[in-house]
């Protein structure tokens, strides 16, 4: 059987309560990014927003969904 070292899980998984979220949609309406961040205020432009990107096929189906920790202001370069 695999042994998988034991690793702590980051403050992005483990936080559960988030007090600013992010959306971003495509010309069609389906979200594209998400990103969330424990401080209300926090400034588009703090690298501490967990962001999620979503890829959806032509039926518009999520077929992956990436994850990065960053600014929402340069979430397209974090993918």
């Amino acid at each position: 059987m695999a042994s998988y070292p034991k690793r702590t899980p980051t403050d992005m998984e483990t936080n559960t309560y988030w007090r600013k979220t992010l959306l971003e949609y495509d010309a069609d309406g389906d979200v594209v990014y998400i990103g969330n961040h424990i401080e209300r205020g926090a400034a588009d432009t703090d690298t501490s927003h967990a962001i999620k990107k979503f890829t959806m096929d032509v039926n518009k189906n999520v077929t992956k969904i990436e994850t990065a920790l960053g600014s929402w202001t340069d979430r397209v370069s974090l993918f």
